[in-house]
């Protein structure tokens, strides 16, 4: 869709993605409560909103992850249920370690003791040890402590060993060729299978704009009503009126 503006002088880039897991939606404030989405609540970054992401439920029942995308414009993740793909599994290889499996590497997340018991650090090359940098150290594969740009050290048998929090780190393995092309043949084999289950899936309908509703005017208008007082009145004469003439119809007994 075609940038322009959405009635409250936010530019618009409205867009409604169908991808096989969800729905993806970007654009204001006014265009996603005008689907329903977060209507009467403050977004992120807004005074009094959350300041990074807001979860809340469509009017399907699914939930919905709202995130500020940058000039007056939000990001809608609207995943539904039973379609995400399929994480790598988690390995116990040690007491208190844990490993994944990837592509391009190996990842082991424990305490200091449990790694090095498996000889995948030696001591005092974690983080924040003396002579470490603070947050991420990188080794070589023959065992030495690499000082240099992160992208000059992924050789095969090269790690990044990265504090997670205290006495908690993960370390990234480089795999050797030949095992990174096996992996990636059964990770594509896994994700034709993820897509052609997924898509065989009925897809619940898109959620509709509602053409009686204008946000951005009736938000206007009830700040406009609250400050006009001949309104007030008589909107109060309206709701009091009828339990009056009832009042009076049973003081006087009428039936």
């Amino acid at each position: 869709m075609e940038a322009g503006t959405d009635g409250s002088g936010h530019a618009s880039a409205f867009k409604y993605e169908t991808p096989i897991w969800g729905d993806m939606i970007t654009g204001t404030k006014a265009e996603l409560q005008a689907l329903g989405l977060a209507v009467g609540m403050a977004f992120p970054r807004e005074e009094a909103g959350p300041r990074r992401e807001l979860n809340v439920r469509d009017s399907r029942g699914f939930p919905a992850k709202i995130e500020h995308d940058g000039g007056g414009r939000y990001r809608v993740r609207i995943p539904f249920p039973g379609r995400s793909q399929p994480r790598e599994p988690e390995i116990d290889v040690a007491p208190g370690v844990v490993k994944s499996e990837f592509c391009l590497y190996d990842y082991y997340v424990g305490k200091s003791d449990g790694l090095l018991a498996l000889g995948l650090v030696s001591d005092g090359q974690f983080p924040g040890q003396h002579g470490m940098r603070r947050s991420r150290v990188m080794i070589l594969a023959d065992g030495t402590v690499f000082d240099g740009p992160r992208g000059k050290c992924d050789g095969a048998g090269s790690k990044s060993i990265t504090k997670l929090s205290a006495g908690r780190f993960g370390v990234h393995v480089r795999v050797g060729a030949r095992v990174e092309e096996q992996r990636w043949r059964l990770h594509d084999l896994r994700l034709h299978e993820w897509q052609a289950r997924v898509s065989a899936l009925p897809r619940p309908p898109s959620l509709r704009r509602r053409p009686e509703i204008d946000i951005a005017v009736f938000e206007s208008a009830v700040v406009v009503a609250r400050s006009d007082e001949k309104f007030q009145f008589l909107l109060s004469s309206m709701l009091t009126v009828p339990r009056r003439a009832v009042a009076q119809r049973n003081t006087r007994g009428d039936t």
